[in-house]
């Protein structure tokens, strides 16, 4: 069985197996030496999703990066580092993300502002 805490690198992330099915929780988790506040996730389907935990304002959470199969162990880094640099300013980098979400497209803008 592997470490729940080691070095990340694309190949070791790669074989990590599935969460085993009879398992009680419903994910698997791994934490990096490296950056401590990134996290892996793995599904018992095998999915594997990087994660990053913060604190803002004394307040612990916890923001989904992306897939291992879409990002790269350097880009998750790189992701959690931007993420631990806005929770130490007191900003919340899930609030900012889902800011930047509800801005209108050039396309929405159009159909549904600009020609309704």
């Amino acid at each position: 069985m592997q470490a729940k805490t080691f070095r990340f690198d694309d190949k070791k992330i790669a074989a990590l197996p599935p969460h085993p099915r009879d398992s009680r929780s419903a994910v698997g988790e791994f934490t990096d030496i490296e950056i401590y506040s990134l996290k892996i996730a793995i599904t018992k389907a095998g999915h594997k999703h990087y994660w990053a935990r913060f604190s803002v304002n004394g307040k612990r959470k916890m923001m989904k990066l992306g897939s291992s199969i879409s990002m790269s162990v350097a880009e998750a880094r790189a992701k959690t580092v931007e993420c631990l640099k806005m929770a130490n300013q007191g900003l919340d980098p899930a609030d900012d993300r889902n800011q930047r979400k509800s801005v209108l497209t050039l396309s929405e803008f159009a159909t549904e502002e600009y020609m309704p």
